[in-house]
């Protein structure tokens, strides 16, 4: 089942929330995506293209590689044209359960979300280890 546009609160499979940090610094630098971030109503924007990739924005602006460090990702304020359509892969799961790995489209990487602490969500190399497994909660606009 592929995941339709719209709103969601992506979450580990420890039930903690993935985004942006509650507060940050003001200037347009690329803000890190944290795998335990302290916004407690941090909603993304997932955008089903054409192409059947996904666009995945948080805070209104989209995702993609920090250009420092390309295992991170970040949400980009400016440069918003360097951001990534992701593949989203679904985990077998209960109809009503919506699991899925984003993975980068032209790299065998995938996001990553530390368990234990808040950390940037880095990318990894695809080796169906859980960190990698994440949880799409649909939200109301």
């Amino acid at each position: 089942m592929e995941l339709e546009t719209g709103y969601y609160r992506i979450k580990s499979l420890t039930q903690k929330i993935i985004g942006r940090a509650l507060h940050e610094s003001s200037d347009s630098s690329p803000k890190p995506i944290l795998s335990k971030t302290d916004d407690k109503n941090a909603v993304w924007l997932v955008e089903k293209l054409e192409n059947g990739r996904y666009r995945l924005s948080t805070k209104g602006a989209p995702t993609g590689v920090d250009p420092h460090n390309l295992n991170a990702v970040v949400a980009l304020l400016d440069d918003q044209e360097d951001a990534v359509e992701w593949d989203l892969i679904r985990f077998l799961s209960p109809p009503n359960v919506l699991k899925y790995h984003i993975k980068h489209p032209l790299e065998n990487r995938m996001w990553t979300a530390k368990y234990t602490e808040a950390t940037q969500v880095i990318l990894r190399p695809f080796d169906r280890h859980p960190e990698t497994l994440l949880i799409f909660e649909p939200v109301k606009a």
